[in-house]
């Protein structure tokens, strides 16, 4: 014999869906909060960053030095070809707000 479920059975999820769509809906962003933990986990980074090219510099050899330079010279072009990506993108997305 097939077993159907209860409506019940449904009940707490939906009652957990609508506490979440009032939560997520009536929630308001504070932007400035959002953009002042974006600066310090950018600040965090570019210090982890800094110190990680920036260690033993002093008593590297020659080569080792020009190692690293070829790695900053390959992550710059990297970082290069993906911002021309990100901006090619946010220019479309501009234009299509434009358009509407």
């Amino acid at each position: 014999e097939e077993v159907k479920p209860d409506s019940n059975d449904y009940q707490p999820v939906a009652s957990l869906a609508i506490e979440a769509e009032k939560e997520l809906t009536s929630s308001v962003i504070d932007r400035s909060m959002i953009d002042e933990e974006l600066a310090k986990a950018h600040a965090l980074m570019k210090a982890t960053v800094d110190e990680t090219y920036l260690q033993d510099l002093d008593t590297s050899s020659s080569s080792n030095l020009k190692i690293r330079v070829i790695q900053l010279a390959s992550e710059m072009n990297e970082r290069a070809k993906w911002e021309a990506v990100r901006l090619k993108e946010f220019l479309a997305m501009k234009e299509k707000e434009v358009g509407e």
